[in-house]
């Protein structure tokens, strides 16, 4: 039986294209990886009130291209990440102030449309980051909420982001907001905890300063994405690459910084219920000397196992 909660049989023809091609999802993987995964989580005595519609479930799935062990591991990744680090990822809310204070500054910019890879393209504007009213924390929030809502999209599931670093303006004040140690978890946590599709990455103006930030940044790419990453010295370099017409005029396009805004802010609204459901829920850890532990296969039956094991999609 077809999944009915994914609108994917709705989705363009390329997102279909990529999602059979890059993915290994079809109409048969895609139901039955669903109800494998949420046969398991709710044999898992160790999870609590998590989402399991298939918009939330099918992130993970889609970044492990159904490989239902491993998106599975990753899932419970993902819930620890909200236990250890409540800082950034705790009582996410969609109309908490301070974030959108963030957002209509122009931290984080998000474009309404997506490129001709079909990816949600996002902006990081460093210059517009306030270190006398914000610390690293609120930002590593407004990019765990933002994320968040983007990745309800489908089409974002499948084509993934591409992201722009704008470095510009990127002074000391600004770079001593952000500790080592903090900046260096925030990005282990992205890279194994959160179910995120990166296509492509571009940094633009990147001040020497800035460079322990980036080494830290890159160590955690995959090989596919390190060749993917482009290191440009300007937004003129920048427009040889990228078609700038859907950007900000202050990034050479043709759209209004604020329109771009709060059409998110918008978007963002429209997705109140979803992100409210993050905060319920749970995971039960396990400590040990080594740090947080939990048991994924505590509990679970052997029926389960084999039937992931036949699923299973390298």
């Amino acid at each position: 039986m077809i999944e009915k909660d994914s609108k994917i049989l709705d989705l363009p023809p390329l997102y279909r294209e990529i999602a059979a091609k890059n993915l290994n999802e079809s109409d048969e993987t895609r139901s039955q990886a669903l109800q494998q995964l949420r046969k398991w989580i709710s044999a898992d005595s160790t999870v609590k009130n998590v989402r399991i519609d298939a918009s939330f479930l099918l992130k993970f799935l889609r970044v492990k291209k159904f490989n239902v062990n491993s998106s599975y591991l990753l899932f419970k990744e993902y819930l620890t990440a909200f236990h250890d680090y409540p800082k950034w990822f705790s009582k996410l809310s969609v109309d908490e102030e301070l974030i959108l204070e963030l957002i209509r500054d122009g931290v984080l910019i998000p474009l309404p449309n997506r490129d001709t890879n079909g990816c949600q393209t996002v902006i990081y504007n460093l210059r517009n980051l306030n270190p006398a009213k914000f610390n690293q924390h609120d930002f590593f929030r407004l990019h765990a909420l933002m994320f968040h809502v983007l990745f309800e999209d489908e089409e974002t599931q499948i084509a993934g982001f591409s992201v722009i670093f704008n470095f510009s303006g990127m002074d000391l004040r600004r770079y001593a907001m952000f500790s080592i140690v903090d900046f260096n978890n925030f990005c282990k946590t992205v890279r194994f905890a959160i179910p995120v599709r990166v296509f492509k990455v571009y940094v633009i103006n990147m001040p020497k300063i800035v460079q322990p930030l980036y080494e830290i940044a890159t160590r955690f790419l995959t090989p596919k994405l390190k060749k993917r990453l482009k290191v440009l010295k300007n937004q003129e370099e920048l427009k040889k690459v990228v078609d700038l017409k859907d950007f900000p005029k202050e990034f050479g396009g043709e759209s209004e910084m604020k329109e771009i805004l709060e059409e998110f802010v918008a978007k963002m609204k429209g997705r109140k219920e979803e992100i409210s459901k993050l905060n319920d829920m749970k995971i039960e850890t396990l400590k040990s000397e080594k740090g947080t532990k939990w048991s994924l296969q505590e509990k679970i039956g052997n029926e389960i196992f084999g039937s992931f094991r036949k699923l299973t999609v390298d």
